[in-house]
């Protein structure tokens, strides 16, 4: 995906990546991120309606490779601070299946660690 990777200051690459970054079905109006590190769905169908954090949809998931991104992932799940009804760091990414997994780590990683990088995908 150009639109990820950016454009390195290379004048066609740049135009790619302008023009890729108009083609991405996302799910709200709105500006893309500077940087996007991140593509995915979210899984509502698994959360009760007015959930305040759902979960990622774990079969559909494009992360830019980061070993800075992958370190603080371990970092994340070696802590273990996930709590039952309160999710990561209780902090309201929980109480849907998968919650403990990449559905709900990924959601917390993105929406609270590091919002403004990811882009939530049209699901149709």
């Amino acid at each position: 995906f150009h639109s990820m990777l950016g454009d390195n200051g290379d004048k066609n690459a740049k135009d790619q990546t302008k023009d890729a970054r108009t083609k991405v079905p996302v799910m709200h109006d709105g500006e893309l991120p500077e940087t996007i590190d991140a593509y995915f769905t979210r899984d509502y169908n698994m959360v009760q309606p007015g959930h305040k954090h759902p979960g990622v949809q774990g079969g559909f998931i494009i992360i830019k490779p980061s070993m800075d991104a992958f370190t603080e992932y371990v970092e994340i799940v070696k802590e273990g601070r996930f709590f039952q009804g309160s999710g990561w760091e209780g902090k309201g990414y929980g109480g849907y299946f998968g919650a403990q997994q990449i559905q709900g780590i990924c959601s917390f990683y993105y929406d609270y660690r590091h919002p403004g990088t990811a882009v939530e995908l049209n699901k149709c």
